[in-house]
């Protein structure tokens, strides 16, 4: 199975946040990304872990 790969605008897009915030994130160590082919990107997997994750939080609350 292939892991399918999101760039910054494709993260910034699914969360309704702005490139410079997605940045931002990953700046801080927030998300999680790679670089490939002299491009970062995010596993559709580790962005849909980060999103599962702020609903635990939020439960938890």
């Amino acid at each position: 199975m292939a892991t399918r790969l999101l760039t910054v605008s494709e993260v910034a897009a699914r969360l309704n946040r702005s490139v410079q915030a997605i940045r931002w994130q990953m700046h801080k160590g927030e998300l999680k990304f790679g670089t490939v082919a002299g491009r970062r990107v995010m596993r559709e997997s580790d962005l849909e872990a980060y999103i599962d994750a702020a609903f635990e939080t939020e439960a938890a609350s």
